[in-house]
């Protein structure tokens, strides 16, 4: 068996299932493919609103899950109509 590697440096995994390695994507793998900042992707799943599972001190998002949401289509968008800020906020001139 060889050792994977990411980008050249070797993580020091021994591959058991090739695919297996493709299964899991980062948080900032996640954050690229929805276009939101890492910021808010690591935010998101720290919230648990992304499921992930935590293995030390790195979290991972299974692709199966990424799809599905892709599958669901675009999220609806808010009428013209109406303001996406708070009522409570008003208007500043």
């Amino acid at each position: 068996m060889e050792r994977q590697t990411a980008d050249g440096v070797d993580v020091g995994v021994t591959s058991v299932n090739a695919t297996s390695h493709s299964d899991w994507l980062t948080i900032a793998e996640v954050a690229t493919v929805l276009r939101i900042p890492s910021s808010t992707a690591y935010e998101l799943a720290r919230t648990g609103r992304i499921p992930n599972v935590k293995i030390g001190r790195h979290r991972r998002v299974s692709r199966e899950w990424l799809e599905g949401l892709a599958a669901k289509g675009p999220a609806p968008q808010l009428p013209n109509s109406v303001s996406s800020r708070p009522a409570w906020e008003g208007t500043h001139a």
